[in-house]
C-alpha cells in the first residue's frame, strides 16, 4: 500500500513539473521586462546643468549619454573629493583600457552645499588626469587635463586640448586647444612645460602653475615630408 501511494505521488509531481518550471521561465520574464517592479532599474548621473559653448539649448550629448559616477583616485587635496563622471567607451583608442571613459569630473568641497561640475557638458572625454604638486610640501597646485570631443570632429580622433585646474574646481583654463598632437608635458617647479603639434610647428610651451598664465610659446620644430627612399 506505501509504494502504491509513493508511485502516486510521483506521479503528480511529474505532472505537476512541466508547469512549475512554465511557470518559473514566465516570473524571468516578466523580471526582466518590467524594471519598475526591482525598484526602478540603473541609475545614471544627472548632466550638468550649463549649456554647450555657443549655444542657448542644453547640449545633446549632455542628454543622451548615460552617465555614472566612480571615486577617483586624483589627490586634491585634504577638503576636496572629486569624482569622475564616466559614460561607456565606443572605441578602444583612449587613455583609459577599460570599457568606460571619464566625460566630465566633480567637485565637492568642505564647506559648499554645492557641487562643481568641471564641464558644462560631457562632449568631451578626459583622456589624461594628473595632479601637480608642490615640490616642497607635496600638495596639489593643479590638475592636468588632456581631452579629446565626442563624438569626434569631422570623424577624425586625433584633435586634443590641455588644460589647468585647480585642485578645488574653481579656476579652470584651456591653455591649449585643437592640437593634433600632444608630443610631452613636464611640472619644473611652479611650472608647466608643454610641448605639443600642430599644423606643421612642434611648439614648447610654458605655464605659470599660480596664475595658469602662458609665459611662453615659441616653435621648437617644424616638420616636413620626406619622399621615400
Amino acid at each position: 500500500m506505501n509504494t502504491e501511494r509513493l508511485f502516486l505521488r510521483l506521479q503528480r509531481f511529474n505532472t505537476l513539473l512541466p508547469a512549475l518550471l512554465s511557470l518559473l521561465l514566465l516570473a524571468v520574464i516578466v523580471w526582466d521586462f518590467l524594471p519598475d517592479m526591482r525598484g526602478g532599474g540603473r541609475e545614471t548621473v544627472d548632466p550638468p546643468a550649463g549649456t554647450a559653448a555657443g549655444s542657448s539649448e542644453p547640449s545633446a550629448s549632455a542628454k543622451a549619454v548615460p552617465l555614472e559616477i566612480l571615486t577617483s583616485h586624483i589627490d586634491a587635496g585634504p577638503n576636496t573629493l572629486v569624482m569622475k563622471i564616466v559614460a561607456s567607451k565606443k572605441d578602444s583608442g583612449s587613455y583609459e583600457s577599460k570599457s568606460t571613459e571619464t566625460r566630465n569630473l566633480l567637485f565637492f568641497n568642505d564647506g559648499s552645499d554645492k557641487a562643481i561640475w568641471l564641464f558644462p557638458d560631457t562632449s568631451q572625454a578626459i583622456t589624461r588626469l594628473e595632479s601637480l604638486n608642490n615640490e616642497n610640501t607635496k600638495t596639489p597646485i593643479a590638475l592636468y587635463l588632456e581631452t579629446e570631443p565626442r563624438p569626434y570632429k569631422d570623424g577624425s580622433s586625433n584633435h586634443t586640448s590641455a588644460h589647468l585646474v585647480s585642485p578645488d574646481g574653481l579656476r579652470k583654463r584651456a591653455i591649449a586647444t585643437d592640437l593634433d598632437k600632444i608630443l610631452s608635458h613636464r611640472q619644473h617647479g611652479q611650472t608647466l612645460q608643454l610641448v605639443y603639434q600642430k599644423g606643421k610647428a612642434v611648439r614648447l610651451m610654458k605655464v605659470s602653475l599660480s596664475s595658469f598664465e602662458t609665459l611662453s610659446d615659441r616653435v621648437v620644430a617644424t616638420l616636413s615630408e620626406v619622399g621615400r627612399w
